[in-house]
């Protein structure tokens, strides 16, 4: 497996040009596209996806805003260098529901380094029309994928990334989350995480990793903006953002003690990795797991280990499936991977599941991102559909009851969508989007000092 690539130096807070007419996003991390997939396709989508003007292209050279990190970074949620940007109704003509910058800022690794991650603040052209000052809402993605071409922020329009030339589809869905906050005069910070866009792999659903990169989004959100440090802030995010708003507040009193947390929204929180790994294995969505292995195994103490046991328990598949899927968007491996089994990755057909409970160096890095062993320092609302079809509702539960016996004010809220269109991840998507109203009510709720529901003992 791969190292983590040095930071390339570059003179740190210089401002750049605006970057949509024709700059390049980040080259994606390349994989051996190896034998053709499931599908004939690799090492990403071969579905035809046409281009997007100004979206990049494998060809393109890697953009330096992504590329170059400062040789000093100093503390977390310094920014560090900025660039204009214009999100999609921008693009048309619309400075509603407010601007775009583009941003580069210090976070730290689960080592303790420091790390260099991008991200996007809108700041809106909308009044904000509730109590005190002007919020933040840090807006942590969904599962995007782990190829640099995936981040959020490389898109045209901060949507979408579509090259057919790798080939490969970025789309951050989470552009409506942003609108939908923006529009109500809050200010939005979208993060790409540690290594997403930037050099180095993408340790997806590392807790320490995803934490320390959202309440950093939220220091360096109301540094550039020129907003008190003591300003209002709320955290937002679903699945894998679930993940890590939740790990975020975990961690905020302990990590970002100045920040003024008024509460997190946590939609469909894989807490318990084990259960989430178990339940996506032959999904729509499996090639997550490659990302959460290739995660793991850049920080683990006994990484080396751990990548002898992966070397013997892998078939030649299997090893293509990590991979590729280190250089995908997860709508790559949607079209390369879905509905595989990982049975079929291993030498002796066991699937990851068994892997787990006969490999304890394995097991141990996955058990690591368990979520619910802290308590968060402010209200937290845990969101989770009956029916989710990848982040299992029961392990949603156990993690707000973890929160309840610690102490923490928890709201429990649950999604009835009825099962549709089985593995395909539909029963995933839905909660997310009947939940979106609720979800901006609770920020409203938790910014003007409303009442917040405190469900405890009562699920």
């Amino acid at each position: 497996m791969d190292r983590l690539r040095p930071p390339a130096a570059a003179p740190a807070g210089a401002d750049e040009a605006d970057p949509d007419a024709g700059a390049a996003a980040p080259a994606p991390k390349q994989a051996d596209p190896g034998q053709a997939g499931p599908f004939d396709q690799a090492p990403g989508s071969d579905t035809g996806s046409a281009a997007i003007p100004g979206a990049s292209g494998s060809s393109d050279p890697a953009d330096p805003f992504y590329t170059d990190i400062p040789a000093s970074l100093g503390a977390p949620g310094t920014v560090l260098k900025t660039r204009p940007a214009q999100h999609l109704l921008q693009k048309a003509g619309l400075d509603w529901p407010g601007t775009a910058t583009k941003m580069m800022y210090t976070s730290t690794r689960q080592t303790g380094e420091p790390a260099g991650v991008t991200g996007v603040v809108i700041e809106p052209t909308v009044e904000w029309r509730g109590k005190g000052s002007r919020p933040t809402v840090v807006l942590a993605p969904g599962t995007m994928g782990q190829g640099d071409q995936c981040a959020p922020s490389t898109g045209y329009g901060i949507f979408a990334n579509i090259d057919p030339a790798i080939p490969s589809m970025g789309v951050n869905y989470e552009l409506l989350n942003a609108y939908a906050a923006s529009s109500q005069g809050m200010r939005v910070v979208i993060t790409d995480y540690i290594g997403l866009g930037t050099p180095g792999v993408h340790t997806y659903v590392n807790s320490e990793d995803e934490g320390h990169a959202v309440l950093d989004a939220a220091r360096a959100g109301l540094a550039l903006a020129g907003a008190d440090p003591t300003d209002p802030v709320a955290l937002l995010g679903y699945s894998q953002g679930g993940g890590a708003a939740a790990a975020a507040a975990e961690r905020a009193g302990s990590y970002a003690p100045e920040l003024n947390l008024k509460g997190t929204y946590a939609g469909a929180p894989p807490a318990n990795l084990r259960k989430v790994l178990e339940r996506i294995d032959g999904n729509m969505i499996v090639g997550a797991i490659g990302y959460a292995l290739n995660s793991g195994l850049e920080y683990f103490p006994d990484e080396e280990r751990a990548e002898e046991v992966l070397d013997r328990i892998l078939n030649e598949e299997g090893r293509r499936f990590l991979e590729t899927t280190r250089s995908q968007c997860i709508v790559d491996s949607v079209a390369m991977w879905g509905t595989r089994y990982t049975s079929t990755f291993t030498q002796d057909g066991a699937d990851f599941k068994e892997v787990l409970e006969q490999e304890p160096t394995i097991a141990a890095i996955i058990d690591a991102q368990q979520l619910g062993r802290r308590t968060p320092n402010a209200h937290i609302t845990l969101a989770t559909g009956i029916n989710d079809d990848a982040i299992p509702t029961g392990q949603v539960k156990e993690l707000a009851q973890a929160y309840c016996g610690r102490g923490a004010n928890v709201a429990f809220v649950e999604d009835d969508t009825p099962t549709i269109l089985e593995r395909t991840g539909a029963n995933h998507v839905a909660p997310m989007l009947r939940g979106l109203p609720g979800s901006i009510r609770y920020l409203m709720d938790a910014f003007n000092g409303e009442e917040l529901a405190d469900d405890c003992g009562t699920f």
